[in-house]
Parts: C-alpha cells; structure tokens; sequence
C-alpha cells in the first residue's frame, strides 16, 4: 500500500473521544439574536442574525465558522480557505516495499494527506518498480521502439524492444506470407517469389465475353505491378450468338432478334406470291441487320420493292393484275358544278386520276331572281345582313331577305306600334323625339317653410314627369323668424309683442326672440331696449342676466385679517373676506406670541420681538422666539428650542441661564473662617460647594501651624491643640 500522512481531528477521531456528532464538539450556539430574528436552516448555531454570527453554507450542519477544518477540498471554518495547514501541493517521497520515488501532498478519499507519485514518473528496465505503483518494468519508454535484429533475414530483422529480467533486448521481427511489396515478407532470402497476381477489375465476372484482368508482381519497389492484361469488361447486348453483357445470357432483347448483326439478304420481295415481275411489281438489291431501338430487337432493314399498288389512271398496270387502268369508267358521260356553273364532259385521266374533262363556269354574285347565280345548291339566298325597320320603340331588328314575289331585297320585320308619349327616356310614340312636352330639367320646389327644397323636374319610378327634391322634415317652431314645424306660420305661439317684465331690475318690455330660438324681455341682458350697467355685490340682479352677485365669488375661502373666512358682500357694494374688518366673522382678541394674528393688524406676533439676540450666562447666541402658553423666551434659554442651560455649579458662570451667577453659593457674601482663620468672603472651593476666603485652601488662607496653647485653632482645621502631648 501507499503511504499516507494524516495531520487532522476527522469525526472519526471525534468520535473515539466520546463525541456524539460533530455538534458536541462545537460550542454552544447559545439562544436567538435578542431580536428573535436568528435564521439558522442546518442547527448549526450559526446563520443570518444568530448571536454567534452568520453561516457561509447554512445547509450543511458541519460547515461553519466554529468548524475545524478538513482535508476534503471544502472550506470547512469558512475562512475563504481550502485545505489550508495540510501542507498540500508541497513535495515529498513515497517510499514502498524496493519502490522509492517524489510525489506530492494530496487529500486522500478518507480526508487524509496522502503522498502521490507525479504523474510525469515513469517504470524503467530494471527490476524496479520505479514509480510506486505495484507493478515493476511494465512501461519502459524503450519498450516497443523498432531496433535491428542480428541474424535476421528480410522483415525480421526489423525488430522491436522488449524488457526481459531487467534488460532492453531487441526481439526478430514476425515473419508474414509474401506480399507483393519488394520485401521479403517470409524471411526465406528471397522477394516477391512465386506466382503473385491481382485481378484489374475484381468486380468483373469471369462470364461470356467479359474477363477481369490480371496485374503481375514485377518485384521491382519502384513499380510493383505490371499492367494489365487481358481485361475485357461488359457491353451492350447485341445480337450475335454471344453474351455481350456477362449475364450468363445470349441474345435477351426484349423485341427479339429476327436476324443476326452483320446478316444480309439479296433480292428480296414484300408482295403477295404471283405479283413479281408483273405490270410495275419488281424485286429489291440487298438489305442488312439493323437494329430497332424502339422496340429493342434486331429486324432485317427496310426492303427496296416495288409491290403492288391501288390502281391509277396512268396507262400503267398499277396493281399488277395484268391490266391497265381498268375499273375507271373512262369516256362515260359526266357533268361538274351547279346552278347556273354546270357544264358536261367525259371522264378522262388527269394526273394519275380519272377525271371529268367538262369545261367549268365560273360563278357569280348571288341576286334576287330565282336562279343559283353563285352556283352553291341554294337559289337567292342573301347575305342576311342585319337590319332595323321602324323608329323609337317602333324599331325592330332582323335580317335582309328575298322576296320571291317582288324579287327585292327587304327586311325579314315588321316596325311596331305606336304608344302614348311617358316620362321614361323612350320615344314611346315613334316620332323621333323622346319625353317631349314635360317640362324636364325645369327648376321646381317642394314643401314650404324650413321643408322647402329646390330640385328640378325629372322622370320618377312610375315614368311620371316629377319634381326630384324631398321636403325637409318639420321641427319644433323655435322663436327665430323661421316657419321651423312648416304650416305656414312664423314664431307662432310665442306671444311676440306682449308686454313682460325684465330680469332683476331692468323693468318692462316686450316678448321678443333671442339668438337661441327662444323668447327673453328686450329690457332683459342683451335684449333691444337693454341698459347695461355693471353687477353690484348687494344681493340684487342688477345687471339683468338672471344671477345675482355672480362675479364676485361669493363663499369662496378667503383669508382675512382675523384668520380664514369667506367672501361675502361689503356695505361698499364690493366683495371682502368675512373676517376682515367690517366682516360678519370679524372677532380681534389682545395678541399673544403664537405664530398667529390675533388682534387682526396684520401683523402676527408684533410686541414680542422675535428673532431678536438674546441670551445670558452659559446661554448667550439664542434668539427669541414664542413659548408654549403665549409669551417669548430665548431658544437657548430653559426650555427653549437650543436649550443651553444647566444646574448651577460654583464656577464663576451663570449656568442656569437665570442672570445671576452662583446663587445658592453666597459667593461674595461675608463669612467668618474656621478657628483662628478670621473673616473673608464666601469664594468657590469646588463645583459643588463655596469655601470662606480664609479657610484652609482658600484665596486669603489665614490658617498657620497648631500652637498647643490649650485654646486657640490656629490651623483652621477645626480641631484645638490636635497632635499635642
């Protein structure tokens, strides 16, 4: 085994002293934060607001700041730190049974330091195991490089290294079959012998015509293989008796083959038996094999014959029957064309065909007289040309015609009958002019009042001559000069004309309209006999609109002299605030230091001088400002907002702030000293008490050295004749 250092308390070790868990080797958390507000998730004792202070990993109960470190790569007392004090990464030896070699310190799987060999050592040929690992000699660098075996023919002596009871060796290479390669591959002495060939093409059968090849074995390095020979591959299949294609079949076209490539045939004849040599019948020169791609097949060529043919009119025995141009009906009587175009003749040849040998006519334009001018199988037919007979909603349409009685060209219809004159855009009587006498396009108007509306005369829907405006529709009469409901009469029911009375105090008028459609007073606001006069705060419409006292606010806030009020009319006739003077709310008191206007001058606080320089002894720098029961003290002073006095020591000062410095110490009053010190004057001994000027320690200390005289305190200290026998 390897050797291993271990340098910490594991939980085992823990655990053989008497330890539970690693908990009981921890101190004692001790309770929750005094707030309550300790959040420990592993029980550790540590954790966000615990009295022995946070946790760096509060899911893991042996991790913490109270925690001994261990060799596990985790920072175990959460110091920022892994490992540290295990001297990791640090060299040193291993040393086993006859194996001896530098490593490193390293954390083992047990939490312990172990000694690791490098991973750059290595095992050499030497009986040793050199780098610790229990096995000895196994990987030697050397071991399996190429070296040159003695005694050792062609590839054998490339040998390779080999470890044997502690020393290199160079081991015979193996010997392999011979290989084309310019080696000797089987160690005999002797290179590439026997007989080594190679197919060219191991992928073409040796089948029918095809034969893959062969490549030699030339022995020379720098050209193994000689070239091919004897290689045919496959081709195309013809036929010839031979398999073309290598698949083991001869001539398998799909059409078959009627004859051989490369066949002939003299002579040959396509006509029927007894038909050679007779009338133009005669035999063919020589034909080949050809091949047919449509049909995939091997076919004797086209034959050059003449056989026998239909029979023409051309002196020649055509069908070689032995006779000529029989079955034509030559020199019968014949006619060709019609009508007026029909001439006689005999059938006679023309071209190779038998033919009528009439004289033709030539046609002409067909006319109305009973006769086929044209020469086409109808007689007077016309051109039926399109036609129109008769005007307006008379017109009809057809086509021309002839008519065999009067042998004329006419129209095949009849015009139709007149009607009484609509207003539809139609000549309905057929007089050429269309709704005639209805006054269209004539300005016209509809309705009467505000439903007037102008148009013109138009045909309507029932073909009836129509004015094409719409009345509007009639509203509710408004007061505006406007027939606005459309019966004829204007603003009626309004009462125009009729005495009213004004709004507020503008007095009477009449009924008449306002701008909005309805009816006001003329004395009224914008009326026709309106005054205009200004509005007055008094209660009172008095410029005629309806409201009173509009413009001026009324209770709205306001601030006045004596503090919040409202607007509200003067005596004046104009608006003022209801706790200013003369208001309804007006109330003045004696003014006090509060901040607030209380005998309503205007001017809040005034008598109290604040912000003035105040202050006195200790409390000098203040300013004056209003207490809490409304008077003034000194901010500096007691209770001020700086407060600055203390209780009164004997110091020279006025630490109360009161104006008199020392009082309660009867500094300056007379007094008479201890014993035999006589009289002075109360003076400061310390802070907290006052001293007589003569008394021992005092400004005009009058004490001297005890006489024992049996009467007198000379040293002041109380005490007669003290330390005398």
């Amino acid at each position: 085994m390897r050797l291993r250092y271990a340098f910490v308390f594991t939980v085992t070790a823990l655990s053989q002293l008497g330890c539970e868990s690693l908990q009981d080797f921890l101190p004692d958390a001790g309770p929750d934060s005094p707030n309550g507000n300790c959040v420990d998730s592993d029980g550790d004792g540590y954790g966000d607001g615990c009295e022995l202070g946070p946790d760096c990993d509060d899911a893991r109960l042996n991790i913490n700041p109270g925690s001994i470190e261990t060799c596990d790569t985790v920072d175990n007392d959460c110091d920022s730190r892994v490992d540290e004090g295990y001297g990791l990464g640090t060299p040193c030896l291993v040393v086993y049974e006859n194996c001896q070699t530098y490593g490193e310190r390293v954390c083992s799987a047990d939490a312990t330091v172990e000694c690791r060999p490098s991973e750059n050592s290595s095992d050499l040929c030497d009986t040793i195991d050199n780098d610790c690992d229990g096995i000895i000699d196994e990987s030697d660098p050397s071991v399996g490089t190429q070296c040159d075996a003695v005694g050792q023919a062609g590839s054998c002596t490339q040998g390779a290294v080999t470890c044997s009871a502690g020393n290199l060796v160079c081991g015979p290479g193996d010997s392999q079959p011979e290989t084309c390669d310019a080696i000797d591959n089987d160690c005999d002495g002797q290179i590439d012998e026997g007989t080594l060939e190679v197919a060219c093409r191991p992928d073409v059968p040796l089948e029918g015509e095809c034969n893959p090849g062969t490549f030699a074995c030339t022995g020379n390095e720098a050209a193994l293989w000689g070239p091919c020979v004897d290689y045919a591959g496959p081709q195309t299949e013809i036929c010839d008796a031979l398999d073309n294609d290598c698949d083991g079949q001869i001539d398998e076209l799909a059409g078959g083959c009627e004859c051989l490539s490369g066949d002939t045939e003299d002579d040959c004849y396509t006509g029927p038996p007894g038909t050679l040599n007779v009338g133009t019948c005669v035999a063919g020169v020589t034909r080949a094999c050809v091949y047919n791609m449509s049909e995939d097949s091997w076919d004797w060529d086209t034959c050059n014959d003449t056989p026998p043919t239909i029979e023409l009119c051309d002196g020649l025995d055509n069908d070689c029957d032995g006779t000529t141009d029989e079955d034509l009906d030559l020199g019968d009587p014949c006619t060709i064309g019609e009508g007026a175009c029909a001439s006689d003749g005999v059938i006679a040849c023309d071209n190779g065909a038998p033919t009528c040998n009439a004289a033709p006519i030539a046609p002409q334009a067909e006319a109305c007289n009973g006769t086929d001018d044209d020469c086409d199988g109808r007689v007077d037919e016309t051109n039926a040309a399109a036609c129109t007979t008769g005007t307006g909603e008379c017109a009809r349409e057809g086509v021309d015609i002839c008519d065999a009685v009067a042998m004329a060209i006419v129209c095949s219809v009849q015009p139709g009958q007149p009607q009484a004159e609509i207003c539809d855009g139609l000549d309905n009587d057929c007089d050429g002019n269309t709704d005639e006498d209805l006054d269209l396009g004539d300005a016209c108007t509809v309705g009467q009042g505000a439903c007037a509306r102008d148009g013109v005369v138009a045909c309507d829907a029932n073909s009836a001559a129509t004015c094409d405006a719409t009345a509007g529709g009639p509203t509710d009469e408004t007061c505006d000069a406007i027939d606005n409901d459309c019966d004829g009469t204007t603003d009626e029911s309004f009462g125009l004309g009729n005495a009213c009375d004004g709004v507020g105090q503008c007095g009477g008028g009449v009924r008449e309209c306002d701008p909005d459609g309805g009816v006001r007073c003329s004395s009224s606001a914008g009326g026709s006999e309106y005054v205009e006069v200004n509005e007055t705060c008094d209660g009172l419409d008095n410029d005629c609109d309806d409201a009173i006292d509009e413009v001026w606010q009324l209770g709205e806030f306001c601030y006045g002299s004596c503090g919040n009020g409202v607007l509200e009319c003067s005596v004046a006739g104009f608006a003022q605030c209801s706790t200013s003077a003369g208001g309804s709310q007006y109330a003045p008191v004696a003014e006090t230091c509060n901040g607030e206007d209380d005998d309503c001058d205007g001017d809040p606080d005034e008598g109290f001088n604040k912000w003035a320089s105040c202050g006195v002894g200790q409390c000098l720098g203040g300013s004056i400002q209003c207490d809490d029961v409304g008077g003034a003290r000194c901010s500096t002073g007691p209770g001020g907002s700086n407060d600055q006095s203390a209780a009164e020591t004997c110091d020279g000062s006025d630490n109360d702030c009161d104006g008199t410095t020392d009082e309660d110490f009867n500094v300056g009053d007379a007094c008479t000293g201890v014993g035999e010190c006589g009289a002075g004057v109360f003076e400061c001994a310390d802070a907290a008490t006052s001293r007589c000027s003569t008394d021992v320690g005092g400004t005009a200390d009058g004490s001297v050295a005890e006489v024992c005289d049996g009467t007198d305190d000379e040293d002041c200290d109380g005490n007669v004749d003290e330390g005398c026998p």
